[in-house]
């Protein structure tokens, strides 16, 4: 994959099609509060394919709630239809969004703990239902883009850019303020 500025990547979901880091230390994991954002240009139906992961923490090795991602669960006629996870403490399928079948959307995912989590589409936040009781128990340092490692046979279709990973949790308003920003440094 091509990293310099100004690259994104582009996944099909006609094959295993991600890419998998390591973060060590720099990205915790466990229960502590967390923030996914990322700029994801869905290219036509084959991006709305249920149960093709985007973006996922963790890596589940031995119980629940060892992951934290957003994969889709299909389209509902005009409406996308996303299903943002945390294996076990909340799987939010379905949970439609008015948004084109093509296109650039912003899409961040955000834990504070102690069941409060946060879905925001474009700077709007997505109303879900209550989580599960339970703590997350992420296993520490693993992301993967355009796919998951435990689950589905392929990934994620579609065009990926700005991947934002936070060690706290980022509220709607903060989302929408800065989703334009380049960040720098």
């Amino acid at each position: 994959c091509d990293g310099t500025t100004g690259k994104a990547l582009s996944f099909k979901n006609s094959k295993v099609d991600n890419v998998t880091g390591d973060l060590g230390a720099d990205f915790a994991g466990g229960n502590g509060p967390r923030t996914l954002e990322l700029w994801a240009h869905f290219t036509g139906d084959a991006s709305w394919t249920a149960e093709h992961t985007i973006i996922e923490l963790g890596k589940r090795t031995n119980a629940a709630n060892q992951v934290f991602g957003i994969d889709m669960a299909g389209r509902n006629g005009a409406n996308g239809v996303f299903d943002p996870y945390t294996n076990g403490v909340g799987d939010y399928e379905p949970t439609p969004v008015a948004l084109t079948v093509e296109g650039w959307h912003h899409l961040a995912w955000g834990y504070v703990g102690a069941g409060t989590i946060e879905f925001v589409v474009d700077g709007n936040n997505i109303t879900l239902p209550a989580a599960k009781p339970g703590m997350l128990a992420t296993t520490q340092g693993i992301i993967t883009l355009g796919g998951s490692q435990g689950f589905g046979a392929s990934g994620w279709e579609g065009i990926m850019d700005e991947v934002r990973l936070w060690s706290v949790f980022r509220a709607a308003a903060d989302i929408k303020r800065d989703m334009k920003v380049k960040l720098k440094g």
